[in-house]
């Protein structure tokens, strides 16, 4: 059989924007009798990649404008190409992490909270992580130090989201790790959009995603089966000064509107979704990613068959991998052609080299 390889890329922002420094280390695994044999170590920097079954060479950056291209006719000979996208944010910082907690600066604030894939020790001492201006607990209730408010507003670009601390959930309404995807919504279509074009935004929340569409050009449905969501996102469009843009508000579970959308022969250029692992509609609909979400993505395609440029799917909190995703979009846009690119969600930290892993994407985009 031919040798196929896995490309890992650290971007410092979106694969997109050219001038990205992309960190590049080809792995090379060869069937044989018994398996493809195993990779017992890989060295960074300057250091050879000398296991069995690598090719021998170095670890080396690459101006993304000048060697896309070269690249991108790599990966198309039976290669997987998975990439670590890291944002660039001013409204956010991780300062720290470990022990199962991230210290975060989101505005003006600094906040301690729960972070499951933290397994390692913070690099900052006590001191620092003391200078919180609220912590979460085990059980998710926040302490806040005095004059702290529980809700506050951040920018991003042209938009605007309020940041809650709330003993009802664990999240504060915004996931920073998602902000290239955001601005590579912003970007790519504001230079392709000549008129009117659609995009439904699945699991919608608090509608970063939809307002990043929004400031583009993109007419979009936004779907939730959360009220105190869906008003939450509301809010954020109304801050943006978008409470007045072409966005419809549909309060359902994604699955049964995705359905019904197929049968009226609806047609997008973009789907959005960050489906739950676990969930339930406003009728008690019962949500399970691993059963259904095969499922809804077939019917996705339906939505997408006739003019549809993307679809880009994010998931947290899944026993699958990137590669998982690679093979469901595979299976997904069979015959239709395309590119799908497939990798993880991280936060850098500030002032070292470790990096947060948050979640695993998957884009398809027709070519």
């Amino acid at each position: 059989m031919r040798p196929y390889s896995i490309e890992l890329c650290i971007l410092t922002s979106n694969i997109e924007y050219p001038g990205s420094r992309v960190l590049l280390c080809t792995i090379e695994h060869h069937q044989v009798s018994g398996g493809a044999k195993n990779v017992d170590k890989i060295f960074t920097g300057e250091n050879r990649c000398d296991a069995p079954g690598i090719r021998e060479g170095n670890y080396q950056f690459a101006n993304h404008e000048r060697d896309q291209t070269a690249l991108s006719r790599e990966y198309m000979m039976n290669k997987i190409r998975i990439h670590v996208l890291t944002g660039l944010w001013d409204e956010y910082t991780l300062i720290d992490s470990g022990n199962t907690r991230k210290l975060e600066r989101i505005g003006p604030y600094i906040i301690d909270r729960e972070e499951p894939k933290a397994w390692w020790v913070p690099d900052r001492p006590k001191e620092i992580w003391a200078q919180s201006a609220a912590v979460q607990s085990r059980n998710g209730h926040w302490k806040l130090r005095k004059g702290t408010p529980r809700e506050w507003i951040v920018g991003f670009k042209s938009l605007v989201a309020e940041v809650k601390l709330t003993d009802t959930s664990r999240h504060v309404g915004i996931f920073p790790e998602q902000s290239p995807h955001w601005e590579w919504l912003m970007k790519k279509t504001a230079a392709d959009v000549s008129g009117s074009k659609n995009l439904l935004n699945l699991f919608g929340y608090t509608g970063m995603a939809t307002l990043a569409a929004v400031s583009a050009g993109y007419d979009v449905t936004h779907v939730d089966a959360s009220k105190p969501a869906m008003l939450w996102a509301r809010r954020n469009a109304e801050l943006s000064d978008l409470g007045h843009a072409r966005i419809r508000w549909i309060l359902d579970d994604a699955s049964k509107f995705v359905a019904r959308e197929v049968r009226r022969r609806s047609d997008y250029h973009g789907i959005v979704m960050d489906p739950p692992s676990f969930g339930r509609g406003p009728k008690g609909e019962i949500w399970k990613a691993e059963k259904k979400l095969n499922e809804l993505m077939m019917e996705c395609r339906k939505l997408l068959e006739y003019r549809g440029e993307f679809l880009l799917i994010t998931v947290y909190n899944l026993d699958i991998s990137a590669l998982s995703l690679s093979n469901l979009m595979k299976d997904t846009f069979h015959g239709l052609g395309g590119v799908i690119d497939v990798g993880e969600l991280a936060l850098q930290q500030e002032g070292g080299d470790k990096i947060l892993p948050r979640s695993i994407y998957a884009r398809w985009e027709r070519s």
